[in-house]
């Protein structure tokens, strides 16, 4: 009997299916995502736009689709409709806990976030921005993950703020 497992075990090949792979090394995944949009705030609406940068990085861990999501954002810009203030865009990375994704029903997994990420007015500093040179910009992203946990898709937009200033 023991030579008939051991002979199996020799002739068997061994099990590498793709759950047995994936669970060993994390799929790694990144998308580069333009937004524009408007922050409304108590003082005036600004202008905003920019790059949301979004890696994905997946593992199977017992039958379980778990993702890490990190953000950053780059070239982001913001413009004062009344003062005409220009702002710069400042991260506030994004590292979230591994997440449990997947979904027997779905091929395709939602997720949304918002962001913190600060919105800095540049020199000169208009007088409305003297007292209050700097407030959030949140950013309200989803993706979509597709079954083995690769991004499919993402959307960003501005979302609202207390961004406050006192006039002068």
């Amino acid at each position: 009997m023991r030579a008939l497992i051991l002979s199996l075990l020799i002739v068997s090949p061994p099990v590498t299916g793709p759950a047995r792979l994936r669970a060993v090394s994390p799929t790694t995944s990144v998308m580069t995502v333009p937004f524009s949009g408007t922050l409304v705030t108590e003082t005036e609406s600004i202008s905003v736009s920019g790059i949301m940068h979004i890696q994905v990085e997946s593992r199977l861990a017992r039958r379980t689709l778990f993702s890490k999501v990190r953000t950053s954002i780059s070239q982001t810009i913001g413009l004062g409709a009344t003062s005409q203030q220009a702002f710069v865009g400042v991260g506030a990375s994004l590292n979230t806990c591994s997440i449990p994704v997947n979904s027997p029903s779905a091929s395709r997994f939602p997720l949304e976030f918002v962001s913190q990420h600060r919105l800095v007015a540049r020199d000169p500093v208009t007088d409305i921005y003297q007292r209050q040179r700097e407030g959030p910009l949140p950013l309200i992203y989803e993706i979509a993950l597709d079954g083995e946990g690769h991004l499919a898709g993402a959307s960003v937009r501005v979302g609202v703020t207390r961004f406050r200033t006192e006039k002068p």
